[in-house]
């Protein structure tokens, strides 16, 4: 526990993931009541505090410290204003997606119910009040041919609807730690301690909920609770997230209903312009249409409206997918450094051409997270393992060093005595105007950040 609340304390935030991946107490209390959460709270460690509340549940939220003061309440108190608004953001949100509560069990089921609502209704609207309107005139056999197309189109897009909403999205299977089989002496071996990203020093890919190290392109949805490989986003519309298995569903279901709405558009357009008794003055034939053509009318706007919507959607998926890039990617492309280049300017190493990315995805269902390797550079710029200096190691949370077992495997020799206390009972007036201490994030370029490092 004293480890976790000096990470929290400190901001160390690759740390706390690494406790938490080690099933470390995080709701622990210290003499002063306060948890993890209440120190990182305390001291406005924004990506501490993220990462303690996407690991752990709203009672972590709620506990209070010996002051009676909870974490949101007292990074208020710090004025620590963004801090303060994550917290009552994330309790609320947590409140919501409660599964006792009414509100948690409709926010479960997400939008697809409603889209099957609306996508039946505008169906039914459109076979009564357009293709079989009794106050409109008889359609024409090519007319008639393109209005049962549009049905049909209609229909089959439910098909990938459906399997987008129900099937896998890619979940990568959660890891659960027995700790019965675990060694005392080397806990650290059983969980992959040795795994390459880690030593890269990509500490971030540790998923605290599912135990897991997430391969690069996945990440953790809040709202589905699981890791998702190659994660585009979460649709609410289709109560699931858009990752590896199901986006070539997502896109054909995006692909149908755009031509459905083409032509069941422009099939109602061609029935109401041409509808002989209609007047010839403006402020007339809108009287009459309003009046004999409503249901066919208001088929017309919710089309039009819907559609510039989902075209929309499907150019910016369309486009993606020809570099091979994910909604998520894109919107994060400043936090992953595998983006980055050299100069810190945009690249994407799983971009292999238009050409290539759209034949992949289309026979594939899928593209492969294959890097595209470049020439290497005289000046070793780029993501890369560095030489250690292990005579000048940070000061973080705990001491490690590394030996190798006769599996060559690493192990870890944890230390606490090696490093100085953590004294709670001077801290607990909660003012504390100590800068925090950083050290180098593992190996690599652009490390920065805190962590537990090999030497």
């Amino acid at each position: 526990m004293l480890m976790g609340i000096r990470a929290a304390y400190k901001g160390f935030a690759d740390c706390i993931r690494l406790l938490l991946y080690l099933n470390a107490s995080r709701g622990r209390q210290d003499k002063q009541g306060c948890t993890p959460l209440h120190w990182a709270a305390i001291r406005g460690n924004l990506e501490a505090c993220t990462v303690l509340v996407q690991a752990g549940k709203k009672d972590d939220l709620i506990v209070s410290d010996n002051t009676g003061l909870t974490p949101a309440q007292l990074a208020a108190d710090k004025n620590h204003k963004q801090v303060a608004l994550f917290l009552g953001t994330a309790r609320k949100l947590l409140d919501r997606q409660d599964g006792k509560s009414f509100l948690g069990k409709f926010s479960k089921l997400g939008l697809a119910p409603l889209l099957w609502f609306i996508i039946l209704l505008l169906l039914m609207t459109y076979i009564h009040s357009v293709v079989m309107a009794p106050n409109l005139p008889r359609l024409t056999a090519g007319l008639g041919l393109f209005a049962w197309i549009g049905v049909f189109l209609t229909t089959v897009g439910l098909v990938p609807f459906y399997r987008c909403s129900r099937m896998d999205p890619g979940y990568i299977k959660i890891n659960i730690h027995d700790p019965e089989n675990m060694k005392d002496e080397e806990p650290l071996l059983k969980i992959e301690m040795n795994n390459p990203t880690l030593l890269a020093g990509n500490w971030s890919q540790l998923c605290v909920t599912c135990k897991i190290v997430r391969p690069r392109r996945s990440k953790h949805c809040s709202t589905c609770d699981r890791c998702v490989e190659q994660f585009d986003h979460h649709c609410p519309w289709v109560s699931t997230c858009i990752g590896k298995k199901n986006k070539w569903d997502f896109i054909l279901f995006l692909g149908l209903e755009v031509l459905a709405m083409l032509l069941t558009g422009a099939v109602a357009l061609t029935r109401i312009l041409t509808d002989p008794m209609a007047p010839s003055s403006f402020g007339a034939w809108w009287n009459h249409v309003g009046g004999q053509h409503i249901g066919a009318l208001s088929f017309v706007i919710a089309d039009l409206f819907i559609l510039s919507g989902v075209v929309a959607l499907t150019c910016v998926q369309a486009s993606q997918i020809a570099r091979n890039i994910t909604t998520n990617e894109l919107a994060n492309v400043m936090r992953y450094d595998y983006l980055r280049g050299p100069g810190d300017q945009f690249h994407n190493p799983y971009d292999h051409g238009c050409k290539n990315n759209c034949s992949d995805f289309l026979i594939k269902g899928y593209n492969e997270d294959i890097e595209l390797l470049e020439a290497p550079s005289t000046e070793h710029e780029g993501i890369g393992m560095i030489q250690p200096h292990c005579g000048n190691l940070p000061n973080a949370i705990v001491g490690l060093s590394h030996k190798t077992n006769g599996n060559a495997h690493v192990a870890i020799d944890v230390n606490i005595s090696k490093h100085d206390g953590y004294n709670h009972c001077s801290h607990h007036d909660h003012s504390h105007s100590r800068k925090i201490e950083s050290g180098p994030l593992g190996f690599g370029r652009n490390s920065a950040r805190p962590a537990v490092v090999f030497g």
